[in-house]
C-alpha cells in the first residue's frame, strides 16, 4: 500500500501548495482557502489507471491533524508514503517526517518543486529516504512499481551527487484527468475567487510560461516553454467535472491561461456547446485579452480574472523583464469586464529592485486608479531559482531566517533604497488605502451611516498615515522616477 499525502498545515497558518508554480504559500490560520495542489488529484488517477494501490490522503481537505495522519499509518502501515511539500511549510513537514518515523517503518519520500533547491536540506537528517523534485505525475507512479531502493529516474536519494528532476510531462493530453473523486472536494473552497461556489475544483490546462520575469517562480518550475492541453481535452475534463461530479466553480491554475487567444476561444466554445453551468475564473495578463475575447469568456461561464499588473513603474518592470501596458487601455479592459459581469483581481508587488517610497507610492495610487474588484498587495519574495534570487544573494539583501517567512506577504529583501520594515509598512498602508479609497465607496457611507463615530475616526487616522507616508516619500525620494 502506497500513501500520496498532502499533509497538516504548520501549526497557525494554512498552507496553499499550489500557488508559486507549486513552491506555495502560507496563510494565517482562519483564512477561507482549501484546496490542495493539483498534483495531488493527477498522482491519484495516474496510480489508479496504473492499478496500483494507493491511498490518496488530504490532511488539509479532511482536516486531519498530526495526529491523525500518524495514526492512520500506523493502522495501515503503508510500504511506502509520499509527503507533498513546499518552501513555507518544509521545516514543518521535516518534523512530521521525523515523526512517521516512530510509529511506522516505511520508504520516506517527499515531493514537491522547492526540493529542486532544498532537497539537500529534506535528506540531511536522515528521515527522508528520497525527494522527488521535478513533476511528481511522471516520477512517482514508476517509483511505486519498481523494487524498494530501486534507481529510478526523477528520483534522488540521499548521498547522490546529482539533482535529477526527471523531465517534463509534453503531452498534457495524455495525462487522465485528476481524480477528485478520490478526494473530498465537497469541502474545498477558495473564498471570493469563484463566487463562493461549491464543489469548487482546480484545473490546469497549461504548464509553463514563455515571459521569464526575474521575480516569478512559474518560468522557474514549469519551464519557459508554453506547454498547452487542447482545446478539446480541456473541454471533456470540464464536461466531466460538471456532468460526472456535480462541480460548480473551477479556478484555472495556469500561469498564462489566454497565452493562445485561439485555443481559449476554443475552449469557451466548447463550453457552450456543451451547455455547462460552470462558473469559472482564471489568470492572465491584461495584454492577451480584448473585448471580443472578453465577451465570449463571460458568455461561458468565466466570473472573474486575475490579473497582473505588478509595478506602475516602467523602468521597475524592465528592470525584471517585464513590459508595462498603458495605463488607459487596461482601464478600458477592466471597465469592459465589469460590465459584462467579470470581476477583476489585480497583482502589484512592492519592493522590486529599483524601488523606492515615490516608486511605490505610485503603484498604490495606481491599484487606486484602476478600480479593480479586488487588488493583492505583496512584497517581492526571492524565490528560490528565480532571478530575483541572484540579485537579492548578490547584493546581500536577503534577510537571513526560516524559509517559512518566503510567503509572498512578509517582507524577506530589503531593496538599495528601502528597508524591510520600510516595505512592510508600505504593504501594510497600501491595503489600508485601498480599504478607505479603492473599496466600493457605498459600502463606506453605509458603514458611516451604522457607526459614524468609528468610521470618522478611521478615515481621520489614515489620512493622518497618508500625510506621513508621503512626506516620507518626498524626503527620501531617492531611485527611480515615477512611471
Amino acid at each position: 500500500m502506497i500513501y500520496l499525502v498532502n499533509p497538516p498545515c504548520p501549526p497557525g497558518s494554512v498552507s496553499n501548495k499550489d500557488t508559486m508554480g507549486g513552491l506555495g504559500q502560507l496563510y494565517p490560520a482562519g483564512t477561507p482557502t482549501i484546496m490542495p495542489p493539483i498534483d495531488l488529484p493527477y498522482l491519484a488517477a495516474l496510480f489508479r489507471e496504473h492499478r496500483l494501490s494507493c491511498v490518496t490522503l488530504d490532511c488539509l481537505g479532511s482536516g486531519m491533524d498530526a495526529g491523525d495522519l500518524l495514526l492512520a499509518l500506523k493502522r495501515n502501515r503503508p510500504r511506502l508514503v509520499a509527503l507533498r511539500t513546499s518552501l513555507p511549510s518544509l521545516e514543518w513537514d521535516l518534523k512530521l517526517a521525523e515523526l512517521i518515523r516512530t510509529v511506522v517503518d516505511t520508504e520516506l519520500i517527499m515531493f514537491g518543486p522547492c526540493l529542486k533547491y532544498l532537497g539537500e536540506l529534506a535528506l540531511r537528517d536522515g528521515h527522508v529516504d528520497a525527494v522527488v523534485p521535478g513533476e511528481a505525475e511522471l516520477v512517482l507512479p514508476k517509483l511505486a512499481a519498481a523494487p524498494p531502493g530501486s534507481p529510478v529516474a526523477g528520483v534522488v536519494r540521499r548521498g547522490s551527487a546529482v539533482v535529477d528532476d526527471g523531465g517534463r510531462i509534453e503531452d498534457l493530453d495524455a495525462l487522465p484527468f485528476p481524480a477528485w473523486d478520490l478526494l473530498p472536494y465537497h469541502n474545498y473552497h477558495c473564498l471570493g475567487l469563484v463566487r463562493n461556489l461549491r464543489p469548487f475544483v482546480t484545473a490546469l490546462s497549461s504548464r509553463g510560461c514563455p515571459h521569464g520575469c526575474a521575480y516569478c517562480p512559474y518560468p522557474v518550475v514549469q519551464g519557459r516553454k508554453i506547454r498547452l492541453r487542447s482545446a478539446q481535452n480541456v473541454v471533456e475534463e470540464l464536461v466531466w467535472l460538471d456532468h460526472g461530479l456535480g462541480v460548480r466553480a473551477v479556478l484555472f491554475r495556469d500561469p498564462e491561461f489566454a497565452v493562445s487567444r485561439d485555443r481559449v476561444a476554443a475552449i469557451c466554445e466548447g463550453m457552450l456547446q456543451r451547455s455547462l453551468t460552470l462558473s469559472w475564473r482564471c489568470e492572465t495578463r491584461i495584454e492577451n485579452l480584448d473585448p471580443e475575447l472578453l465577451s465570449l469568456m463571460a458568455r461561458a461561464g468565466c466570473v472573474g480574472i486575475n490579473l497582473g499588473v505588478e509595478s506602475a513603474n516602467e523602468e521597475i518592470l524592465r528592470g525584471v523583464g517585464r513590459k508595462s501596458f498603458p495605463y488607459e487601455k487596461a482601464r478600458t479592459l477592466i471597465d469592459c469586464c465589469h460590465r459584462l459581469g467579470i470581476e477583476t483581481f489585480c497583482f502589484f508587488v512592492l519592493g522590486l529592485p529599483g524601488e523606492s517610497w515615490r516608486s511605490a507610492l505610485a503603484t498604490i495610487d495606481y491599484a487606486l486608479a484602476l478600480a479593480p474588484r479586488a487588488v493583492q498587495f505583496t512584497v517581492a519574495t526571492p524565490y528560490p531559482g528565480t532571478g530575483l534570487w541572484e540579485w537579492a544573494s548578490g547584493h546581500g539583501f536577503i534577510e537571513e531566517g526560516s524559509f517559512s517567512a518566503l510567503t509572498g506577504y512578509e517582507a524577506t529583501m530589503r531593496t538599495e533604497h528601502l528597508r524591510i520594515d520600510e516595505l512592510a509598512s508600505l504593504r501594510d498602508y497600501a491595503y489600508r488605502a485601498w480599504s478607505m479609497r479603492g473599496a466600493a465607496p457605498w459600502f463606506r457611507i453605509a458603514g458611516c451611516v451604522r457607526n459614524l463615530s468609528h468610521e470618522l475616526k478611521a478615515a481621520a487616522s489614515f489620512l493622518r498615515e497618508r500625510r506621513e507616508v508621503r512626506a516620507k516619500s518626498v524626503a527620501c525620494g531617492t531611485g527611480v522616477t515615477n512611471g
